[in-house]
């Protein structure tokens, strides 16, 4: 399975186009690593991402732990990875994880 969510993500990773994640609710495990792979990240205020692949012993697997780092620096990309914690949208923001909040009306319009 990693193997090929690898190489499904890697696909995504290397598109020839712009790729847009909009995260409404909980992106969890490799849901946050295929957000994370995403060249933009929109976000509700409801939204969270948590790798919570560590709270079931493995680490991430999709190329997600990587493009976490080069997102927010290597410190904050192990706090998340290795505590499973949920990184809320304002958070997110903050960290620069995601581009922009929307409310959750106008995000089925932009």
């Amino acid at each position: 399975m990693s193997v090929l969510m690898n190489d499904i993500t890697g696909k995504l990773a290397n598109l020839p186009m712009l790729s847009v994640c909009l995260v409404e609710g909980p992106a969890l495990g490799g849901g946050a690593e295929l957000a994370t792979i995403a060249d933009m990240r929109l976000a509700t205020s409801n939204a969270y991402v948590s790798f919570v692949q560590t709270k079931m012993g493995v680490s991430t697997g999709f190329g997600g732990g990587l493009a976490l780092r080069n997102l927010v620096g290597y410190h904050k990309a192990l706090d998340l990875i290795i505590s499973g914690r949920r990184l809320g949208a304002e958070e997110g923001l903050r960290l620069s994880y995601f581009n922009d909040l929307l409310e959750a009306d106008e995000a089925k319009t932009k």
